[in-house]
C-alpha cells in the first residue's frame, strides 16, 4: 500500500466519525489531499472488515 494511505488512516476514520450521515467513497476522498478513489475504497473496506466502520446497503460508510 502506498505511503499516502498508510499515513492517512486516522483522517479517514475521523472524517467518517464526524459526519452526520454515512459517506460514500467519493465524499471521504474529497477530505484527503491527493487520495486515489481506489485506495480510499480499499481502506474503507478494510476498516469495515475490522469492525471500525460499517458499510451501508447504499455504498456508504458510517461509525
Amino acid at each position: 500500500m502506498r505511503r499516502l494511505v498508510r499515513t492517512s488512516r486516522p483522517s479517514f476514520r475521523a472524517v467518517i466519525t464526524h459526519a452526520d450521515a454515512p459517506l460514500t467513497v467519493e465524499q471521504v476522498a474529497q477530505h484527503v489531499h491527493r487520495a486515489r478513489r481506489a485506495d480510499v475504497r480499499e481502506l474503507l473496506e478494510t476498516l469495515a472488515a475490522l469492525g471500525h466502520v460499517e458499510a451501508t446497503d447504499d455504498g456508504g460508510y458510517a461509525t
